[in-house]
């Protein structure tokens, strides 16, 4: 070990004790953030350990823990480790069979959706906006979970057909107020206004043109 140091020392062009101490702590300050023989051996194991543990057939509900497998082995990969083909190709299936059953659950769902029902439709859209994030977390699923823009699109245009279902209808009952209106329209006015408040208050949060209805 000596005649290593002579030598690195040497073709440095340290020759004082001055500037060998100044390697040194140059060396020191470039080894430290370095990962230890332990800590790497631990990190393989980690990686192992959570990959082995995943079932033979992933589905929708082993995503987390694929999560923290594919975490695992990014750490580990970061650091210089490399695992074994198998546990590769084990890790890379249960993310395409989750995949593949996200992609199902997503598709059975907006098949058995009441399209009419606006509470249903928003929670699905949620749900779809979620998973695709998720997807794409730490790119674990590479472009994401399909054709994300697909499934958003088709969504978004049923919640907004829904949307614009519950605009022709306070249109409708705005129309409804005659030009001169008396006291006798009062409950006309009083309805239109209720039902144009709670359409505004409810869907505040969407980008759909107000024009969409007529």
């Amino acid at each position: 070990m000596k005649a290593v140091l002579v030598q690195i020392y040497g073709e440095a062009g340290a020759r004082t004790d001055n500037e060998i101490k100044t390697m040194k702590t140059d060396t020191t300050a470039v080894a430290a953030p370095l990962p230890t023989v332990d800590a790497k051996a631990s990190a393989k194991k980690t990686v192992e350990d959570t990959i082995n543990a995943l079932p033979a057939n992933a589905t929708e509900a082993s995503l987390a823990a694929v999560e923290v497998a594919w975490k695992a082995l990014k750490e580990y990969q970061d650091i210089g480790g490399k695992v074994d083909a198998k546990l590769s190709t084990k890790l890379n299936d249960a993310k395409d069979q989750v995949k593949t059953d996200m992609l199902k659950n997503l598709t059975i769902a907006y098949d058995q959706l009441d399209k009419n029902n606006k509470v249903a439709v928003k929670e699905l859209k949620e749900k779809i906006e979620t998973a695709v994030e998720l997807a794409k977390k730490d790119n674990l699923f590479g472009n994401g979970i399909g054709n994300d823009s697909t499934f958003k699109t088709i969504i978004t245009t049923t919640l907004g057909n829904v949307r614009d279902a519950e605009l022709a209808s306070v249109i409708k009952a705005i129309n409804a107020i005659q030009l001169n209106v008396t006291l006798s329209d009062q409950a006309v006015v009083i309805a239109a206004k209720a039902a144009y408040d709670a359409f505004v208050e409810d869907w505040t949060d969407y980008a759909f043109p107000y024009d969409a209805a007529k």
